[in-house]
C-alpha cells in the first residue's frame, strides 16, 4: 500500500491534546488519519477522534492490513509510538525531516510506503 501525506494538511507537532485523526476545526489529519482514509474509513468515523481504537467498531472497518495498529482491545505499542512521533513538539526532533523519516520507517515495517508531498 502507498500512503500519501500532504504536509499542508498534516496535523503534527502540536502535542497529543490537540491531535485527532481528523480535526474538524481545520480539516487537518494526523498520519494515522491519512492512513484511515487510505483504508477507506468514512470522514464521520474519524472526525475529532484521538486514536484508532476510538473509531466506532474499529476492529471491523480498518481491515486486515491495519491489524498491527491494535492489540486485544486498544492500540498497539507500535501505534502508540507512531502517535507519539506524530504529536511531539519540536525540539523533540532535530527537524521535521527526522519526524517524517521515523513515521515512514514505522509504516514501512507494515508494508506501507509513505510519500510526503506539498
Amino acid at each position: 500500500m502507498k500512503l500519501v501525506i500532504d504536509r499542508s494538511k498534516w496535523l503534527r507537532g502540536e502535542g497529543s491534546d490537540d491531535s485527532y485523526l481528523l480535526r474538524n476545526e481545520d480539516g487537518k489529519l494526523c498520519c494515522l488519519g491519512f492512513y484511515a482514509q487510505a483504508c477507506g474509513l468514512e470522514t464521520e468515523a474519524i472526525t475529532n477522534v484521538a486514536t484508532p481504537a476510538q473509531v466506532p467498531k474499529y476492529a471491523n472497518i480498518w481491515g486486515d492490513g491495519a491489524c498491527w495498529l491494535f492489540d486485544e482491545s486498544n492500540v498497539s505499542s507500535t501505534c502508540n509510538d507512531l502517535m507519539m512521533i506524530n504529536d511531539e513538539k519540536l525540539p523533540f526532533f532535530d527537524s521535521e525531516k527526522e519526524r517524517e523519516e521515523q513515521v515512514a520507517a514505522i509504516f514501512a515495517k507494515h508494508g506501507v510506503q509513505v510519500e510526503f508531498v506539498g
